[in-house]
């Protein structure tokens, strides 16, 4: 496939299928020159043309130059385009040998240079083009005085059409469910990203304004004696003392001397038992 502007090469893209299509890439419309070119487009604006059209890809046989242009803006920068300002008319000349036969190109400043589509709309003065449109006429025209285009037609569709109408609209139906399906999960993904970064903007926010932050730590707890009701916290690692606070009020958290007294009962039971 070859991929380019729809713009590009001077074409009459007209669209044959009258419901978008749909293949493994996604949906596309089918549209065609009435030169024979066809091609697929999958995004607006651009066109896909095979393979087969390669040898008039880059321009309509049929497209005709202008002969005269006008500067709209141009996007080119460089001492050769200091010429070629808004509103600026130019004379078109032939494209070099090596380039394409529909690009569009004038004489810039001491070389010729290609304008591209946007920068220029043609310029036709008064009486400028009638004997050529003529001409042109003359050549699309039969023996018959009749010519052949491509146009919308309404047509009424058969009952077998309706059928494929409607399931070709319970498909896209489908397609649309599984879409929003898809973006509720891309929501909610974003939504976990968003409440992980603002916990950690909250942490590190807090951090910066106490000069402090937890870290979790080995520590070893020394109780005192039952008439103090008071514990210590040292860390295991470098036997730093890291405070002294009251002891909780739990049952189960012995003091140093409970600990020292229930192994001594131990002892002492077993030594009775002997």
């Amino acid at each position: 496939m070859i991929r380019q502007s729809m713009k590009a090469g001077g074409y009459t893209w007209e669209k044959v299928n009258f419901i978008t299509k749909t293949d493994k890439r996604g949906g596309f419309d089918h549209f065609k020159c009435p030169c024979g070119v066809e091609g697929k487009s999958y995004a607006i604006g651009e066109i896909e043309i095979k393979e087969k059209f390669k040898s008039k890809a880059k321009a309509c046989p049929n497209f005709i130059k202008p002969k005269k242009i006008k500067i709209i803006e141009m996007t080119a920068v460089g001492a050769q385009f200091e010429n070629l300002t808004p509103d600026s008319i130019h004379e078109v000349i032939e494209s070099p040998p090596t380039r394409p036969a529909g690009e569009v190109w004038v004489n810039g400043i001491d070389e010729p240079v290609r304008l591209l589509e946007g920068e220029y709309i043609e310029h036709i003065e008064e009486g400028d083009g009638v004997e050529e449109a003529e001409e042109i006429k003359a050549e699309v025209m039969t023996a018959d005085d009749e010519e052949t285009r491509f146009v919308m037609i309404d047509f009424e569709l058969t009952d077998t059409e309706l059928v494929e109408r409607g399931r070709s609209l319970a498909r896209a139906y489908t397609r649309k469910i599984k879409i929003k399906q898809e973006l509720d999960k891309i929501k909610a993904e974003f939504k976990r990203k968003i409440a992980s970064t603002d916990y950690e903007i909250d942490y590190l926010s807090k951090a910066i304004d106490e000069g402090k932050e937890q870290r979790e730590t080995e520590v070893v707890y020394s109780y005192h004696e039952p008439a103090f009701s008071m514990q210590s916290i040292f860390n295991a690692k470098t036997g730093e003392l890291i405070k002294v606070e009251e002891m909780a009020d739990n049952t189960d958290e012995l003091t140093n001397s409970e600990v020292i007294a229930e192994k001594t009962d131990d002892k002492t039971e077993g030594a009775d038992n002997e």
